[in-house]
């Protein structure tokens, strides 16, 4: 099994040009010719890690927020936590994925769990139900999620 080895820089150089897309080329600004295909969405690699990261620590968030949670609020907690771990799972599976129509329906099925366990959690923040600070950093977390995964999905 290989570690991870970190880029050298000169790949990590190559890596920067290549996502490095220009939103706009003046008349009097570059040559080079707007990235097309497979180069053209390479800027939404890094955010589907980056919205990945965010789902797994919401699992963990949403987990410790409503730990001891009994009774009549335990099917919110468990609806919370299965949603929070199908985004992070949807998310996951959509980078394997990669420039096909089955990455976008991950997306969007990872958009819609991390959308459900927000509302989850926002309702567990309203009632006063769970670790006040564990619910507050859940909603922030997925809400986060949902702003990174958001602009991925407009893409199409």
């Amino acid at each position: 099994v290989r570690a991870h080895q970190e880029p050298s820089a000169r790949s990590a150089d190559a890596l920067r040009a290549l996502l490095t897309v220009p939103h706009r080329v003046s008349a009097g600004g570059s040559n080079r010719p707007a990235p097309t295909g497979w180069v053209a969405d390479l800027w939404r690699i890094p955010m589907t890690f980056q919205a990945l990261d965010k789902a797994e620590l919401a699992v963990a968030a949403v987990s410790d927020a409503f730990d001891g949670v009994g009774g009549r609020w335990r099917s919110l907690h468990d609806q919370a936590l299965r949603a929070a771990i199908s985004a992070a799972l949807n998310l996951a599976e959509s980078k394997g994925h990669f420039g096909n129509g089955n990455e976008r329906r991950h997306l969007q099925l990872a958009y819609a769990s991390a959308r459900e366990a927000l509302s989850a959690v926002r309702i567990a923040r309203r009632v006063g139900v769970g670790r006040r600070d564990a619910v507050v950093r859940a909603h922030g977390l997925l809400d986060e999620v949902c702003a990174i995964v958001w602009p991925l999905l407009r893409r199409g």
